[in-house]
């Protein structure tokens, strides 16, 4: 950057000047509500848990997200066992600026009860046990 001075006799100067700007700015990342996912049937759900977050700077625009499932780096989806799986990410800008979210994925098994099938397989009057659990996916209380 440059000034530059003039006089009323016509008599100049200049002078030189650098000027840093340094961006100390984290980008934005954000994390959607914890997935809940339910499957019916196997022990494990494919995940794209990459889906459930994004990462924006100020200058750099998007930038991309690295993730670990449970302090592993798993590829994107991924193989989740049933439970809950916590989800830790980050995101740098080309300055260096760091920013981190986490999230937990919830994976469910949803028991199918065939009625017609349990009263084919019961005599009349028997007593049964049954044992179950309700989970109410958008409170993710468990119920019994």
């Amino acid at each position: 950057m440059s000034y530059t001075a003039t006089d009323s006799f016509g008599n100049s100067s200049t002078v030189f000047r650098t000027v840093i700007v340094t961006d100390t700015t984290p980008p934005d990342i954000v994390v959607g509500a914890d997935p809940l996912v339910v499957i019916t049937t196997g022990t494990t759900a494919e995940v794209d848990y990459l889906a459930n977050v994004t990462a924006s700077d100020n200058l750099d625009g998007v930038v991309p997200v690295s993730c670990t499932v449970d302090g592993a780096q798993l590829p994107n989806p991924a193989e989740l066992p049933l439970g809950s799986a916590n989800v830790d990410c980050s995101a740098s800008d080309s300055s260096g600026n760091t920013a981190s979210a986490q999230f937990t994925v919830d994976v469910v098994f949803a028991y199918v009860l065939d009625l017609d099938r349990l009263k084919r397989n019961i005599n009349a009057g028997s007593v049964v046990p049954l044992d179950w659990r309700y989970r109410d996916p958008s409170t993710r209380s468990e119920e019994r």
